[in-house]
């Protein structure tokens, strides 16, 4: 009974110890090649189990080794007194150094022995793939070189075998790959090769290679019974590959397109209108404010088209930084009649495609004074207070504009089939804004003066003396200064004057503007129907109380901006002392 159970516990341990069939990687690795290999001298020898594999992990996107490579063996390597590092095939492809270390080799002995990597009778290569794509294998591969397991199997990795031989040469023990063992035969003006040729450069390198190219490395079809020379064992020879999760050899993989310039966002865009009220048959500016929480730049720049009154006005280059906003404005000319305006304003390349503005159009009106009359009376006429309509006379606003700042870049964005580098020259550069600021402000005066038909006015200095009952003219003259495009904004285009002897109400005289010189402007009264002479004048009430003065009031209206309307409040005055009736005297005709 005894005999029974040892005989079980030997079958569980012998099964412990071997691997099974699951696999878990794909392998592409072929072999062959036997010779003559365990022979020699002692300063110059190899035996049979001398032999291990290093592995290295190399990033399926970047054909990089992302770890230090690990070396296999079935057995401690203690002897070992030269190496040349913990380098893999395709660090050495790409450039590395050789060089000779002293006493610090180390290997990773697995408890499940590997099957023969190279012997001079060949080796079983379907072995050597069954064992490096087992679960076994990978999870000591996965602890040994600190990967996480199911990252390693995730696809994004490959495991990249190389033969190692454990070698006396010239006396020493030595480590070395097979293209350790070609590059070394070169430094050394091919010393190995004379002294070690069938192991150093027949069974070694035919241990291993590829079934199918991959990671820069081609496949090799070629016959594997003679001594190999250097520059083949370095292109062809001495490597397999492990896949996992369906990841294919780069041979078979086409490679990435070059990266597109990234395209810009969509604008996401907020919409801020104002109230849109206008006087008939004017020039006037519509604006709109754009706030953006994207980056608008020249190369997604919106586009703002003005549909009014089956006219079209377009606004292009529209730009911003991230988180601001900018105007929009567009200039044009109100109807002569009174009525609604739908102005609808379409954004390309935003969020917000469409915005719609109501301008409420009316007609100023002029509500004439009456013609006064000699036996006018308002014995209790006290001078009323000047209307205060509010003086708005500077605005100020601004534009944004951008240009690029290069930043030209060499971007790598995959590798080829052999495993060389693609890349491309990109431009990630930046807009740089600038804000540049615009103003326009406007000055006015007036003049209130004795009519041309008033024979007793005297002037006393500044101050004008007349008599009521006679006519008073008047002159508003307007400037508009502007650092911006005409375009933007508009002269004067409506004075409104009111009179004390109606308390500034009731009645006003809406000034013509009888000088029109592009931004500068002048007005006067209209021609009044009740002068004999169709003079502009504005006539005085007899009544109006000596000794007060008589003040008329003008507003200044209609200058349009993009941020609004200016204004300005005026006012003059002339000193009443008697009246026209005290011009008048009788005498006896002879």
């Amino acid at each position: 009974m005894k005999k029974i159970v040892s005989l079980i516990l030997l079958i569980m341990v012998i099964a412990s110890l071997t691997i099974t069939s699951f696999a878990i990687g794909e392998g592409n690795l072929n072999g062959g090649g036997s010779s003559n290999a365990g022979s020699g001298t002692s300063q110059n020898k190899w035996r049979n189990g001398d032999d291990g594999v290093r592995i290295g992990i190399v990033d399926n996107d970047t054909k990089q080794v992302i770890r230090t490579p690990i070396d296999f063996s079935n057995k401690p390597r203690n002897d070992i007194k030269y190496d040349f590092g913990k380098v893999s095939k395709l660090q050495y492809k790409r450039g590395a150094n050789l060089a000779l270390h002293k006493f610090s080799y180390n290997c990773f002995v697995p408890s499940i022995k590997m099957p023969v990597i190279v012997s001079d009778y060949g080796n079983n290569i379907t072995e050597i793939r069954k064992y490096f794509t087992s679960e076994w294998a990978v999870r000591r591969i996965s602890e040994q070189s600190n990967v996480p397991y199911e990252d390693l199997i995730s696809g994004k990795y490959k495991l990249l075998l190389e033969p190692i031989m454990y070698v006396t040469f010239k006396g020493q023990r030595f480590a070395m790959t097979a293209h350790e063992t070609a590059l070394y035969n070169e430094k050394i003006n091919n010393g190995v090769r004379r002294k070690l040729r069938s192991i150093s450069h027949q069974s070694l390198p035919f241990s291993m290679y590829l079934e199918v190219s991959d990671l820069g490395f081609p496949q090799y079809k070629g016959a594997t019974n003679f001594s190999a020379r250097d520059p083949l064992i370095k292109s062809d020879l001495g490597l397999g590959i492990v896949r996992f999760n369906g990841a294919l050899p780069d041979s078979i993989v086409k490679p990435p397109p070059p990266p597109k310039p990234p395209v810009p966002p969509k604008p996401n865009i907020d919409i801020d209108k104002g109230q849109y009220d206008y006087r008939t048959d004017t020039d006037v500016i519509t604006s709109f404010k754009i706030s953006s929480t994207t980056e608008v730049g020249n190369d997604n720049a919106i586009t703002a088209t003005f549909h009014i009154l089956g006219r079209e006005y377009k606004v292009s280059g529209i730009v911003m930084p991230k988180n601001s906003s900018q105007l929009v404005w567009v200039k044009w000319h109100t109807p002569k009649t009174p009525q609604n305006v739908n102005i609808n304003v379409t954004l390309s390349n935003a969020n917000i495609s469409n915005v719609y503005i109501n301008a409420n159009i009316h007609k100023l009106e002029e509500i004439t004074p009456p013609d006064p009359k000699p036996r006018d009376r308002h014995d209790n006429f006290r001078l009323p207070k000047l209307p205060n309509h509010g003086n708005n006379t500077y605005a100020e606003w601004s534009k944004w504009s951008c240009r690029w700042i290069p930043n030209k870049v060499y971007v790598v964005y995959g590798y080829d089939g052999n495993g060389n580098e693609l890349g491309i020259t990109m431009d990630k550069g930046h807009w740089e804004f600038y804000n540049t600021k615009y103003s326009a402000s406007l000055n006015a005066n007036m003049d209130l003066v004795p009519g041309l038909r008033t024979p007793t006015w005297k002037q006393n200095g500044n101050e004008y003396l007349m008599k009521s009952g006679y006519g008073v003219n008047t002159k508003v003259n307007t400037k508009v200064n502007y650092n911006c495009s005409s375009n933007d904004i508009t002269s004067a285009q409506n004075v409104i004057t009111t009179f004390s002897e109606f308390k500034y109400s009731k009645y006003n005289r809406i000034l013509d503007k009888t000088i029109n010189n592009g931004l500068e402007s002048s007005f006067e009264f209209k021609q009044n129907k009740y002068s004999t002479y169709n003079d502009r004048t504005h006539f005085t009430p007899i009544w109006y109380p000596d000794k007060l003065n008589y003040i008329v009031d003008a507003e200044v209206i209609d200058v349009w901006t993009p941020v609004g309307m200016l204004r300005a409040d005026l006012n003059d005055r002339i000193y009443i002392d008697g009246n026209l009736h005290q011009d008048r005297h009788i005498a006896i005709m002879k």
